[in-house]
């Protein structure tokens, strides 16, 4: 009588007491089997569902956390582009600044070099 034989003898052996047929008795045990039965299946199901809603959690969080970190890493390369423009702008500018005092010093060299040209005798 399933897994519990000791236990489905006493429950046997009570239900007899209490003026129950033998027909009545099987039944009944048999009856109460398969409530057993049915009830540990939905203790198993309800304990993977549990599993499966923690793993979907879990997936669920890995993907939100991917999305994070993407989005993270969007706004550092915005940064860092960002950063590497405006170094751009000023080498460009730096650049221009020595390109300009380079002619004022070669203009200022060559006034000078006349200039001091002029006064030496040949």
């Amino acid at each position: 009588m399933g897994n519990n034989d000791s236990m489905s003898i006493a429950a046997l052996e009570i239900l007899e007491r209490a003026s129950f047929t033998p027909a009545q008795v099987k039944a009944i045990a048999q009856f109460v089997e398969e409530e057993q039965r049915n009830y540990s299946g939905k203790v198993v199901l309800r304990e993977e569902y549990q599993v499966k809603q923690e793993q979907t959690a879990t997936r669920e969080d890995i993907l939100k956390l991917d999305a994070k970190t993407e989005a993270a890493i969007h706004k550092l390369d915005a940064k860092i582009d960002d950063g590497i423009h405006k170094l751009d702008i000023k080498l460009t500018d730096t650049k221009t600044e020595l390109i300009q005092w380079m002619f004022g010093l070669l203009m200022a060299q060559s006034a000078l070099l006349l200039t001091v040209m002029r006064y030496i005798p040949h």
